[in-house]
């Protein structure tokens, strides 16, 4: 989604929000980890909904967006930052690619989606 608000995870039922800074490349590694772990555990039921940051500011209001980084957000860090949502509420949330190499982008993703549990 190119823009997007804060209502956006209301939509969500399972899935993944995945908040994309198109100009960062440890956001689209972690991008890319985050699908590649998502296909390896067979969850092609979970929802996978992107948000591009720079159209989205009202995304980085959530206060548990906001708990990811210890307070406000004025710009997004483009770190790759995904959100496990359940019915409409954020359940867990993690900085999938900041300042790790992508292997442990990887098992970021994995230990994230294992929230998911298929019902």
């Amino acid at each position: 989604m190119a823009d997007a608000d804060a209502d956006i995870v209301r939509s969500i039922h399972d899935g993944v929000l995945f908040l994309v800074a198109f100009w960062s490349g440890p956001s689209l590694g972690a991008f890319s980890k985050l699908t590649k772990a998502m296909h390896d555990m067979g969850l092609r039921d979970l929802e996978l909904v992107v948000v591009d940051v720079d159209g989205s500011p009202g995304v980085y209001q959530l206060p548990e967006i906001k708990e990811l980084f210890g307070g406000v957000v004025n710009a997004p860090p483009g770190w790759g930052e995904a959100a496990f949502c359940r019915d409409g509420q954020i359940v867990a949330a993690a900085v999938v690619g900041r300042g790790f190499d992508s292997n442990e982008y990887y098992f970021i993703s994995r230990k994230l989606l294992s929230s998911f549990d298929g019902e």
